[in-house]
């Protein structure tokens, strides 16, 4: 699982603290780089605000900052189970 993220993006906060509370596995990755743009665009997302969470390549199933934003926490974790 990743969550691409930046530093001052509260909604990364949210998720990643969710993700830890809930003891998943995750890779932070800092959208802000030249190298974390580059991960996200090989997995053919074109999104650039975070958070973005990617949690499943094959087949590729992420939430973007949209859902991210509208879902509850309990929902967010029933959907990347």
């Amino acid at each position: 699982m990743f969550l691409f993220s930046t530093k001052e993006c509260s909604q990364c906060k949210r998720v990643e603290n969710l993700l830890k509370k809930a003891g998943m596995q995750f890779e932070k990755i800092d959208l802000k780089t030249a190298d974390g743009l580059s991960r996200l665009r090989c997995m053919q997302i074109f999104e650039l605000q975070a958070p973005i969470l990617v949690f499943s390549e094959d087949p590729l199933r992420y939430l973007d900052s949209g859902h991210l934003q509208a879902l509850s926490d309990q929902s967010i974790l029933d959907v990347i189970r």
